[in-house]
């Protein structure tokens, strides 16, 4: 499908249109979030513009994971935020919540990108919102069958600038976020991803007097997203290398349920690493915002990252870095993409195939499994020599 079919099957906003959201009425909103850390991270300028203009006792967020409720709430940008977890609570808790929300009387439901299952759709439908706003996909008719408003998605646009410009389009504000669907740069606005704790560790002290960097090998393990991730000996030559050079120690970050794979990579270390952990997303915010820079895979804590204001080295394979790389906003070059360049395949997980997710058609997944650390060191060195003062 091309990008001018896109943008033909979904009603195309223009500046004549009047907004789709009337702030002068009663606006009470539910907003389904994607289902992923760093998709809630990448929403949180669109997020914040909604609780500016329709007004925070009036947003409504139906956070999918339990992360994303404790940043939802700790944001206080929502009057509410209802949980259903599908992938670990099934069908019924999402009836019962759906009850319940019903009496809520929401007047709009706004389905951010990408939030295109056909599930998500229909519960905004049983909650009994009015107006039901989303996105065309190209992959699925189901979600225009079941929302009110389709609006096009830019094929060109980042996923922050993506669910930003619908934000406008919505609100009917000046537009800040322009694509003509060609290489011409983007006319953005000062777009600043958040994440909302406060940094605090009991090792503050020992944090500030080190020079480091933060790895994280992980990704999340559901829905196929173990393909995202760079091999564990391949990250220890990584970490090996940026120490031998530039002097720099790690930090491996992530979740308990990582644990394993941290203590595989730490194995093949000696020096390079300190042992210094978090056992919260506050300690978790101050190991990253005390470090030099991020190194790891497309990740959830990528995006925190990029919210805490640092640099990143992101290895990239399967998925699409144009779409949901480490934002830079204005800023081209703040963060190095290393990804295989002899691989027409990669990125196979694109705009045109979201929510499926194919598998590797070489069963592989080689655009990371074979990756070669002695090949792409150089960019890394480079880059790294002229971010690290």
């Amino acid at each position: 499908m091309t990008s001018s079919s896109i943008k033909e099957r979904a009603r195309v906003p223009t500046e004549q249109d009047s907004s789709i959201i009337r702030t002068d009425q009663p606006c009470k909103t539910l907003v389904v979030c994607p289902i992923g850390l760093g998709n809630f991270v990448m929403a949180t300028p669109a997020l914040s513009l909604l609780s500016n203009q329709i007004g925070r006792a009036n947003l409504h967020l139906l956070a999918l994971k339990p992360a994303i409720k404790q940043m939802a709430e700790a944001s206080d940008l929502f009057g509410m935020v209802p949980f259903w977890d599908v992938d670990r609570e099934g069908f019924r808790p999402g009836l019962a919540l759906i009850g319940s929300l019903r009496k809520q009387q929401y007047d709009y439901s706004i389905a951010l990108f990408p939030t295109g299952d056909w599930k998500f759709g229909l519960f905004a439908l049983l909650a009994g919102a009015r107006t039901r706003v989303g996105f065309a996909y190209p992959n699925s008719r189901i979600p225009e069958r079941l929302q009110t408003v389709s609006l096009p998605l830019d094929p060109l646009l980042h996923d922050t600038d993506q669910n930003y410009r619908f934000a406008d389009h919505l609100l009917g504000t000046p537009r800040r976020v322009v694509s003509t669907l060609n290489d011409a740069p983007l006319a953005q606005a000062d777009l600043s991803l958040q994440f909302p704790f406060p940094s605090s560790h009991k090792q503050v002290d020992e944090l500030t007097g080190q020079r480091y960097f933060v790895c994280h090998p992980g990704s999340s393990a559901e829905r196929g997203m173990r393909d995202k991730r760079l091999p564990a000996h391949a990250f220890a030559e990584v970490i090996r290398r940026i120490y031998a050079q530039f002097g720099l120690r790690c930090i491996l970050i992530g979740g308990p349920e990582e644990a394993d794979l941290r203590t595989q990579i730490q194995a093949d270390l000696r020096d390079e690493t300190l042992n210094i952990t978090s056992s919260n997303l506050n300690e978790l915010a101050a190991l990253i915002a005390h470090s030099q820079l991020y190194v790891g895979n497309d990740s959830g804590l990528m995006h925190v990252a990029v919210a805490l204001g640092k640099r990143c080295i992101a290895f990239f394979g399967p998925t699409d870095d144009r779409r949901n790389g480490p934002y830079y906003g204005t800023e081209p070059g703040r963060h190095l993409i290393v990804r295989r360049d002899d691989l027409t395949c990669s990125p196979c997980w694109t705009l045109l195939t979201v929510g499926a997710n194919p598998a590797c058609i070489y069963g592989d997944t080689r655009c990371l499994t074979d990756l070669s650390i002695d090949k792409v060191w150089p960019r890394i060195a480079s880059y790294l020599g002229g971010v690290l003062h």
